[in-house]
Formats: C-alpha cells, sequence, structure tokens
C-alpha cells in the first residue's frame, strides 16, 4: 500500500442507507446550517469530536485484514468515545475543536488541522440540550503512528484521556471477536454511531460489512462472549 494514501469522503454518500443500523434515537440528525444555527439558543451546549483514520494493510496476528488504524480513547469516566470536547460559547467549532485536540492528544496543529470542510455529521439532542458535531482527519498510516507517539505527552493525559486504541475493523474465525465485539463496549452519548457513520462515510466498510458486524455483535455476545 501506498504509504501516502489517505482516506477521503464520499461526496454522494446518503447517511439513510445507515439509518436502520443506527442504535441512538435520542440524536437527532441535522445539517451543519441548522446545529449552527442553534449557537444562538443560550440553553445549547456545543461539542465536537474528531474521526482520525489512516489505511493499513498489515495483518494482524497476521491473518486478519484491518482495513485501517482508527483512533478512539478511554476517558476519565470509562467510556469509549472519540477525541475532542466541549465548545466554547465564544469559540468557532473548528477552532474550538482543534484547541480539544491539542489538550487531549497533543496534535501538532503546525501539520494537522481540522477544517470546515472536513465536517461529517451533526447531532442534536434536545432532552440533554447538546449538539454534537463529528469531523474527519484522515491522514497516512505514517503520519497515524507519530500522532500515538505524540498522546502521552498532551496536557489532559491521565486525566480527561486514560488511554487510546484502535478499533479492531476485523472479525475473528468465530464470528464474535473483533469488531462485533468492540461494538458491545460501554461508549459515550452517540460515539458508537459515529464511529459507523464514519466507517460507512470514508468508505472504510459498507454499509453491508457494517450491518453484518451489528447483526453479529447482537446474535452472539451471550454465546461467544468469554
Amino acid at each position: 500500500m501506498d504509504k501516502a494514501l489517505k482516506f477521503t469522503a464520499d461526496p454522494y454518500f446518503e447517511s439513510e442507507v445507515l439509518e436502520k443500523l443506527l442504535s441512538d434515537q435520542h440524536h437527532r440528525k441535522v445539517s451543519l446550517e441548522e446545529s449552527l444555527n442553534l449557537r444562538t439558543d443560550c440553553s445549547f451546549r456545543h461539542a465536537a469530536h474528531c474521526f482520525i483514520c489512516a489505511p493499513q494493510d498489515k495483518l494482524v496476528l497476521g491473518k486478519y485484514a484491518s482495513h485501517a488504524s482508527v483512533l478512539m480513547q478511554l476517558r476519565f469516566d470509562g467510556l469509549l468515545g472519540f477525541p475532542g470536547g466541549i465548545i466554547e460559547r465564544e469559540e468557532d467549532i473548528v477552532c474550538g475543536l482543534n484547541r480539544e485536540l491539542r489538550e487531549e492528544i497533543n496534535l501538532d496543529l503546525s501539520i494537522f488541522m481540522v477544517k470546515e470542510a472536513d465536517h461529517l455529521i451533526s447531532h442534536v439532542n434536545n432532552h440533554h440540550k447538546f449538539v454534537l458535531h463529528f469531523y474527519s482527519l484522515p491522514v497516512t498510516f505514517e503520519e497515524f503512528r507519530a500522532i500515538e507517539k505524540q498522546i502521552l505527552e498532551a496536557t489532559d493525559y491521565g486525566n480527561e484521556t486514560l488511554g487510546i486504541l484502535r478499533v479492531p475493523l476485523y472479525t475473528m474465525k468465530d464470528g464474535y471477536h473483533g469488531l462485533p465485539a468492540f461494538l458491545n463496549q460501554q461508549f459515550v452519548g452517540n460515539a458508537k454511531d459515529q464511529l459507523l457513520y464514519g466507517l460507512a462515510k470514508l468508505k472504510i466498510l459498507t454499509p453491508g460489512e457494517l450491518s453484518e458486524a451489528i447483526h453479529k455483535s447482537q446474535t452472539l455476545k451471550l454465546t461467544k462472549a468469554y
């Protein structure tokens, strides 16, 4: 694989193809324009998170194709999520996200910086008065590894961020362990749906592959987990 290769979002991807797969009914999908209009409503808080990913052609355990490396983190509350966080009221969404990425994972903003064009999807949770913005940061595999190595020096590491991980994007021979088992972990907010959406939007996995992983995570949980 060309080490300079990066994922690109599919401009023709329609999120409706995943509607039946997404599990969180408390978060309503909204357009970016609609989500930004809610900034004038002081009762809503805004948060932004980032899907950092890179192509990967190395087999896991010498036999499982992982398709990509996708970065997630273990949060202070014991839940899994994406790097990012609360946007201050006076901040621009993208500027606030880049600030959070610098604080949480020590992202070098002189090399990597999320831009407005990297927006993937936004959701609103009317019950909790939260607007959640999701962006992508496709990098090369070498850049991904460099980002991982710098995270231990982040300001918030050991406080807000307790660890990092790569999502297992394969299914092991028993049909459950790997991605299906991972989907049964505890995610914060709608991070699980953000993961599924990012994988489809950036064409890392097809909706069919995601549907199969979700089905296996639900039907094999009690029989295969150990």
